[in-house]
């Protein structure tokens, strides 16, 4: 096997497992578009707000040439109890803040014993969504579907040649 015969077989390889990975994003794409249609049938109820609370979420990383590094973001967590038939459960909606002040802000916004409907599965009550996503959403995972399978399809085209 010479030198160009080995390099277009590992470009072929490479290729492939890149398509391969792109293909592991469309049965992803595929379950959230259904569960974002099916939650369009579901039933509402009506959640009352148990607690509002700033949160604050802090993420350590070690990097190799920076060393350690810090994350750290806010948010306002809204925490939610709703019934359905006659079955209590709870539900949570966080909303996303700039910086500490935004998050009280946010939290300060919101009175304990406020409604709001949220929507949930009538066949798993538990599963809820607070807010329905956009219709087509789920179509969003396709993108790094595409983005895999057409450098992977670039690598075996380029090996190819």
């Amino acid at each position: 096997m010479d030198g160009a015969s080995s390099s277009s077989s590992l470009l072929l390889l490479v290729g492939g497992i890149f398509i391969l990975i792109g293909l592991i994003f469309v049965p992803v794409a595929i379950k959230t578009l259904r569960i974002d249609q099916a939650s369009r049938n579901w039933p509402q109820a009506t959640a009352t707000l148990e607690r509002a609370e700033v949160m604050k979420y802090v993420i350590d990383r070690m990097h190799k040439d920076e060393g350690p590094t810090q994350r750290i973001s806010y948010n306002a967590l809204l925490s939610y109890r709703y019934e359905v038939n006659g079955k209590s459960y709870s539900a949570q909606h966080g909303e996303a803040a700039e910086d500490p002040s935004h998050a009280a802000r946010l939290v300060a916004a919101h009175r304990l014993g406020e409604t709001r409907n949220i929507y949930y599965n009538p066949q798993a009550p538990q599963e809820y969504r607070a807010e329905l996503a956009a219709r087509y959403a789920g179509l969003l995972w396709l993108l790094p579907a595409l983005a895999f399978g057409g450098f992977g399809g670039l690598v075996i085209w380029v090996g190819r040649s």
